[in-house]
């Protein structure tokens, strides 16, 4: 059973009598292989019409039909051809860590990577996110090496195997600049022991340093397309770790809106890190969500208003301790591999955090409607157009909408484009003859011309 399109249908395809399965199975095949794209079931389809500024076409989700829904032959075989051969290069780069967000300091806009979008817009769904964000320099960078590192132990995945994402040693080192990602993928579609993951996108982000704009655009572009986001703290979540995040929680929460309060927010998951105080209430020891629990609760300092936006921002939310590495870790963590010995106690801790947020992870979902790679890198693109135009409401659920309906009105074009091909012309004596003939007559006569065409 399908649900209506929310697009006018064209006049010949309601008047005309059911198509054959081949002539569907056809069409399915001319927009995307089965099973690449989402579901809508149970989505409201009252979308927002995207801002101005944003383009007409996402940059991804139709490259196959920038060309009129009407061409055919050579020339779709052509534009396929150029499509197939620029993604080939694009699958060497599988499990590699590429640049996906820059921030242009003149403008304060983000500069999106097209080829880290071409990379994710091909992984097979069901596809998590995960996106590591906090201060600079406290190791953001090395946690996400470890524990890609850790999972490809534990997952036999596709592409390459090597590459890391960027660690500075040095005290005042600039790190980790805009967002890079690494996509993972199970070999043989295989997904995630213990998630429905079958592809995860590990994301690591600029630190948080200062009040730009541009920065504060890149977390929300992150809080938005993510699953998870971990916030890594050192020490303790006190009021300096709290003011901290002051410019970035009020400036998600003002250009987010309802965008994730109403949506699909994602799980935050709090890494607390070289922990050096007992995490105590009334003489009794505190397990590690409670202390986030009360950190969160008002106080009715000026710092209430952080703690607000955080509980709006982030419905669901754990922490998690890290114990802080000896001089044996920190040697190993500063080699090749950046990998510390396994059995010491920062690397159980590391390992409990590690399976703790694996276990939460759920693919990533707007509306209702899981995000497959394509559509993932789709609504990237057009949020990240939205924020640089400084579109006042910010949503990943309109944003889906509005794709899904541009993708119901590229069908119904490729539908009637099939359908003038093969139905004969009303006013010759072949349509006349159609219009008189019984249902089955017509799906034969189509079915003929489906096969043939299909051959």
């Amino acid at each position: 059973q399908f649900s209506p399109l929310p697009v006018p249908v064209p006049v010949p395809v309601l008047m005309a009598p059911p198509l054959s399965l081949c002539l569907v199975a056809l069409l399915v095949s001319e927009l995307r292989p089965a099973g690449a794209l989402p579901t809508a079931s149970g989505l409201k389809l009252r979308a927002h019409t995207p801002h101005a500024g944003a383009s007409a076409a996402p940059a991804l989700l139709f490259q196959d039909y920038r060309l009129a829904p009407h061409a055919t032959g050579a020339r779709r075989a052509r534009a396929r051809k150029g499509l197939a051969a620029a993604s080939a290069p694009d699958d060497a780069l599988l499990g590699a860590v590429l640049p996906l967000v820059s921030i242009e300091s003149s403008n304060q806009t983000l500069a999106l990577n097209e080829r880290a979008l071409r990379v994710l817009s091909r992984l097979p769904p069901p596809v998590c996110t995960l996106s590591m964000v906090g201060a600079p320099r406290d190791g953001k960078s090395s946690w996400l090496n470890m524990y890609s590192r850790w999972l490809r132990a534990r997952w036999t995945t596709t592409g390459r195997a090597e590459g890391a994402f960027g660690v500075q040693h040095e005290l005042f080192g600039r790190g980790t600049a805009g967002a890079w990602l690494q996509t993972l993928t199970g070999a043989g579609r295989r997904p995630l022991p213990g998630t429905p993951c079958v592809s995860l996108v590990l994301v690591d982000t600029q630190g948080l340093s200062g009040a730009l704009p541009a920065l504060f655009d890149l977390v929300s572009l992150a809080i938005l397309t993510s699953s998870a986001v971990l916030l890594n703290v050192m020490y303790q979540l006190n009021e300096e770790a709290l003011e901290g995040l002051r410019g970035v929680t009020a400036h998600a929460r003002r250009r987010l809106a309802d965008g994730v309060t109403t949506g699909d927010p994602p799980k935050l998951w709090v890494l607390l890190r070289d922990a050096r105080l007992s995490h105590e209430q009334g003489g009794r020891p505190m397990l590690p969500d409670g202390v986030l629990h009360a950190a969160l609760q008002p106080t009715g300092d000026q710092l209430d208003a952080v703690r607000a936006d955080m509980s709006a921002l982030f419905a669901n939310r754990s922490m998690a301790l890290l114990r802080q590495p000896d001089e044996v870790d920190l040697e190993h963590m500063a080699g090749a591999d950046g990998v510390p010995p396994e059995g010491r106690p920062f690397w159980a801790s590391f390992e409990a955090a590690a399976q703790r947020a694996t276990a939460s992870l759920r693919p990533k979902v707007v509306g209702g409607v899981p995000l497959s790679g394509e559509l993932l890198a789709a609504t990237v693109h057009q949020l990240t157009e939205q924020l640089n135009a400084n579109q006042k409401s910010v949503s990943a659920q309109h944003t889906v909408v509005a794709l899904l309906q541009q993708q119901a009105q590229v069908a119904v074009a490729a539908a009637r484009g099939v359908f003038e091909q093969l139905a004969p012309a009303v006013d010759g004596g072949a349509g006349r003859l159609a219009l008189t003939l019984p249902h089955a007559s017509l799906e034969w006569r189509i079915r003929n011309a489906t096969q043939a065409r299909c051959g």
